[in-house]
């Protein structure tokens, strides 16, 4: 397991910011909705996306679990262009 992370002292706190999108995606026929998301960092354009909130939870706290000291692998899928 990684170790705790210390701050340094007089530096600014850590943040993390991101683009939240969420959309409804139908079956066909009136089927079942689905809800997907996306998060878009707006510092690197880098985005993920997600087949429910559940999965992008999971993904958030990986992140900040590595921020942490901890290692993992990014949990989503990178995604490219706009939702559709």
């Amino acid at each position: 397991m990684g170790q705790a992370h210390t701050p340094t002292p007089g530096a600014p706190p850590r943040y993390f910011a991101y683009l939240l999108r969420c959309w409804e995606e139908r079956g066909r026929e009136g089927g079942e909705i689905r809800w997907r998301f996306s998060l878009e960092d707006p510092h690197t354009g880098q985005r993920w996306g997600f087949e429910g909130m559940e999965a992008m939870v999971r993904f958030l706290r990986r992140r900040l679990a590595e921020e942490e000291g901890g290692r993992n692998e990014d949990g989503g899928s990178p995604i490219q262009g706009p939702p559709r």
